[in-house]
């Protein structure tokens, strides 16, 4: 649970001390995918899983190769950034106030539901 981001450079450092020539690296509980982001090279097939569907659509846009808008993300980060909700949900029950304020837990349950 947590954050790896600081392991990144030992987990590459193991990897690459231990694992010659490998093709692939399985990030099996990959989270945010931050592990994952580390090894993904042209010649090496990065796999990830986890079991929220939130990271599921997380790793298609940043592991795929398909071609994007920038506009179309500016217009919909405007969209979730002007929005006034008042209705708590899930995410701002559980965790306002820890990382994220109460309104910014609002809007990130309203895009998670």
């Amino acid at each position: 649970m947590g954050s790896k981001y600081k392991l990144t450079e030992f987990i590459k450092k193991i990897v690459n001390d231990n694992c010659l020539d490998y093709e692939s690296f399985f990030d099996v509980f990959a989270g945010t995918g931050i592990v994952g982001s580390a090894f993904n090279k042209e010649n090496i097939k990065v796999i990830v899983n986890d079991l929220l569907l939130s990271n599921f659509y997380s790793y298609n846009v940043w592991f795929s190769n398909e071609d994007f808008r920038l506009s179309k993300i500016v217009e919909i980060i405007y969209y979730y950034n002007s929005l006034i909700l008042v209705e708590d949900n899930y995410f701002s029950l559980n965790f306002s106030n820890t990382y994220f304020s109460k309104n910014v837990c609002r809007k990130i349950g309203f895009i998670r539901e």
